[in-house]
């Protein structure tokens, strides 16, 4: 991604507000996002041997052929426990060293063609990432 750093997608998956609280411990009073579903991507932050400062949350998008989602801010620190209560979106690596980071995007049905939605799991999603030299995407595929 940026020098010294890379990125693995380890999983994807499609889930609903009860699957999330299931999956991730939480009860139904913790997760207050108003998405229609999550589409969260797990995966690996490396850092081979960079002194940036780390990699911002905040420079991830999911796409498709025709939307973009967003990251949902209020589940980054209920699924990632090192975040919580920091205010922090970014994550920052020893060189040498690798976090396994979960990246939850909302979902909206509104977006979506009917039959889209329908075969939402079936749906090629992007994960996206601006840097200096471009863009990088990576295909997800629903696996979790």
């Amino acid at each position: 991604m940026d020098e010294g750093y890379s990125i693995r997608v380890d999983g994807f998956a499609i889930l609903d507000v009860p699957q999330i609280c299931s999956t991730f411990s939480l009860s139904e009073t913790d997760v207050t996002t108003t998405a229609d579903k999550i589409a969260v991507a797990y995966a690996t932050l490396f850092n081979a041997n960079s002194q940036l400062p780390g990699v911002n949350l905040i420079d991830f998008n999911l796409h498709g052929i025709d939307n973009y989602a967003t990251v949902d801010w209020e589940l980054v620190p209920l699924m990632n426990p090192v975040l919580k209560d920091t205010g922090n979106y970014g994550i920052s690596l020893s060189p040498g060293t690798e976090y396994s980071v979960v990246i939850p995007f909302e979902l909206f049905q509104q977006y979506f063609g009917a039959d889209t939605w329908k075969e939402l799991d079936s749906y090629q999603f992007y994960l996206c990432r601006s840097t200096p030299d471009g863009e990088i995407d990576i295909r997800c595929q629903p696996s979790v």
